[in-house]
């Protein structure tokens, strides 16, 4: 196979280690993120088994209960004796719940205990006053994020609802309904999902859709078969007076239908369901096995059990934060973390110099978009101290038992801290110190880098400037690029959604975001099309950041271009299967590597010129199609 880099930038720079890379029956790809990951995971996977053997943990770091639940899941010969039992207490709850009646005389006490109750009612910050919180309101999950899913007379949706209900009845009789029972609740609940998802604002990237305040009064009007005021006395012993609806689509349409008596059967069945997937992995080896037999299947892998690998993952996923503070101290230097916040500082300038210079902007613009980027909260590594934790776990507890105190502490903590105002600095408790991701946040205007991502292959003090720049240099002006894009530029310097852009200035965007949806519509992998409306803001992102960079390179270090377009490249190389392809092109707001990589290197002028690319060449694009931001 003949490749050229004036056809395919990508695949000719990345050609031998594409070729190099294999898929095992367990892997639905590979790329420099996975990789990462995967070393990453090794690493607290040995330590924190070495901490078990040993009995020596950490001093100091908040890690203990880490420690204790571990420890426990790792006691299978437990696990296997007690069976179902410890889940029985929990189920009960819901089996003996005869009426709907006894549904709403018990929403409190199970959103209290942190158990599915079908009330969407979370805490949250205010997105137009960034520095209090709000009870938000959304709408129930759903098994498929899409209503084509439940088509049962499209051959997509025949597959996936005839395999799930296989799958999930399997899981259902171990838990040990009966084969009757099991078709019963799987039914009801693909029933309500089908009733429910075609009234609900499913997927948006516009906050002003997400964004519908309401009264006390007001909102028990669209539900009057909750007695919403006993709900939050017993939950918080008061009625806050405004709510966030971020899906009125199905609070206005369909909220008074879906809690009512006669969908009571359907709820329960919902309810029931959402208990045995929630502890399904910490019961017995057979039980966790069943649980991922649907998305093994839906990814075209064969999980091979490592029961060990899974007690850790099962620890991760219930209190992965609890390493935060001790990983970030262990793998990032201060040394480290000052030179990371000197090249956003290099990139931030590199930003407002473009701004500035921007003939598309106007100047008062200009004025507001330079405060905005001034004003970046920037976080890098992970917290500055371990998290006091007033929760503390027993080993000798079950492990459900556990995971019972768990959630019951979320829950207490979440619903605390609608009276607690904002700490904007503080580092997000969603985002674990050893992600290999990094991402803007729009609600505090704030950037987050942490220290899983600051090493090889992204970053280190031993690569170049250049290579840096273009590899977690790019990461950063693409993350810093979110602040301005379809939804980060609804909201201020403070994080707060805001009509602040001056008109001209907001047609302009809008003109932008037409010309990337545009561009990136249709475009086709495989036989996979790409979403433009899905992928618009990261395409936004990827499109400005890469502009700030290459700029950067030419005014810094003009002979390293070549340096430069390589590195990038084989930032985004990924070896992948089909059906994870399919899977990226229907939910993931970024295009594919290969597309994301190819179009950001067209559009560039200096690329064309660089590589002397004509319009015979198919990394060719018409002056007229490259979009430049600012």
């Amino acid at each position: 196979m003949m490749l050229n880099y004036k056809d395919d930038f990508y695949n000719t720079v990345n050609y031998d280690w594409l070729k190099s890379k294999q898929l095992d029956k367990t892997k639905t790809h590979i790329d420099n993120f996975s990789e990462l990951s995967d070393k990453i995971d090794s690493y607290l996977y040995s330590e924190v088994n070495n901490w078990i053997n040993t009995g020596d943990m950490p001093q100091g770091y908040g890690v203990d209960n880490f420690f204790v639940f571990y420890k426990q899941a790792l006691n299978f010969e437990k696990r296997e004796k007690q069976g179902v039992d410890p889940l029985i207490k929990v189920l009960n709850k819901y089996i003996t719940l005869d009426s709907f009646e006894d549904y709403i005389s018990e929403l409190s006490s199970l959103e209290l205990l942190g158990l599915p109750n079908l009330l969407p009612f979370y805490v949250a910050p205010d997105i137009i006053d960034s520095s209090k919180n709000m009870v938000w309101i959304g709408s129930p999950d759903f098994v498929f994020p899409e209503s084509s899913y439940y088509d049962y007379e499209s051959d997509q949706g025949k597959y996936l609802l005839d395999t799930w209900h296989k799958c999930q009845k399997e899981l259902l009789e171990e838990i040990g309904f009966s084969s009757k029972e099991s078709d019963d609740i799987l039914y009801k609940v693909i029933e309500l999902d089908r009733l429910t998802i075609t009234q609900s604002l499913t997927s948006t990237h516009d906050s002003s859709e997400r964004y519908n305040l309401y009264t006390f009064d007001d909102l028990q009007k669209l539900v009057p078969s909750i007695p919403l005021k006993r709900f939050f006395e017993e939950l918080i012993g008061e009625v806050p007076k405004e709510y966030i609806v971020s899906d009125e689509s199905f609070w206005k349409g369909f909220a008074s239908q879906f809690y009512s008596k006669e969908m009571w059967e359907y709820l329960k069945a919902k309810l029931i369901y959402g208990v045995v997937t929630m502890y399904s992995s910490c019961l017995t080896k057979k039980i966790k096995s069943l649980s991922s037999k649907f998305r093994d299947n839906m990814l075209g892998i064969t999980t091979v059990e490592d029961h060990n690998r899974n007690a850790y993952e099962l620890t991760q996923f219930a209190l992965g934060a609890d390493l935060n503070y001790w990983y970030s101290e262990q793998w990032l230097s201060r040394e480290e973390r000052s030179d990371v916040k000197e090249l956003v500082n290099i990139i931030i300038r590199e930003f407002r110099k473009q701004i500035e210079n921007s003939l598309h902007v106007t100047e008062e613009g200009k004025q507001k978009i330079i405060n905005k980027l001034d004003n970046i909260n920037v976080q890098i590594g992970g917290p500055n101290n371990s998290s006091v934790n007033i929760m503390k776990l027993s080993i000798e507890d079950t492990l459900v038992e556990n995971i019972n105190t768990i959630l019951e502490n979320s829950s207490r903590i979440s619903w605390n801290s609608l009276c607690q105002s904002i700490e904007r600095n503080r580092w997000s408790p969603g985002m674990l110190s050893y992600t290999v991701d990094a991402y803007y946040h729009a609600q505090s205007n704030g950037i987050v880098l942490p220290a899983g991502i600051l090493q090889k292959p992204f970053y280190s003090s031993d690569y170049s400037f250049i290579k840096n720049l273009s590899r977690i240099g790019f990461l950063i002006a693409h993350e810093i690029s979110h602040a301005f894009d379809n939804d980060g530029s609804m909201f201020d310097e403070y994080g707060n959604y805001k009509n602040w852009l001056p008109n001209d200035d907001k047609d302009y965007f809008q003109s932008i975001s037409n010309m990337v949806r545009k561009k990136y519509s249709n475009q086709r992998i495989l036989d996979f099309t790409i979403n433009g409306d899905l992928t618009l803001s990261e395409n936004m992102a990827d499109i400005a950041g890469f502009s700030c960079i290459e700029n950067l390179v030419v005014n810094l270090y003009p002979g390293c271009l070549e340096e430069f377009y390589i590195n990038f490249t084989k930032l985004w190389r990924i070896v992948e299967r089909p059906e994870y392809l399919k899977m990226l092109t229907l939910s993931d707001p970024h295009a594919p590597s290969k597309i994301r990589v190819n179009n950001l290197l067209s559009n560039s002028k200096r690329f064309i010129q660089f590589y002397r690319i004509s319009e015979k060449d198919m990394m060719w694009i018409e002056e007229n199609e490259r979009i430049t931001i600012w």
